[in-house]
């Protein structure tokens, strides 16, 4: 996302790309910036990872396995 400036933001969307990857899940990555729909989860904090809708984490980088298990809770 070119307008993602967060070094925390882009390293979770790197680790995430690998994740699914690693799990042959297709996905489909929605990224924003926009501080309304931020708003709209309530969630101020970046980076902000939501599952189907589902608050997984927030404010941190997780561990890779953390993260692949993170995912598999949310999608199983």
């Amino acid at each position: 996302c070119p307008n993602m400036k967060c070094r925390k933001c882009k390293r979770i969307v790197k680790d995430l790309e690998e994740v699914f990857k690693d799990l042959s899940f297709d996905y489909k990555l929605n990224i924003t910036t926009d501080l309304n729909d931020m708003l709209k989860f309530n969630t101020w904090l970046l980076p902000s990872l939501f599952i189907n809708k589902k608050l997984a984490f927030v404010g941190y980088i997780p561990k890779y396995k953390f993260l692949k298990n993170r995912i598999l809770d949310f999608i199983n």
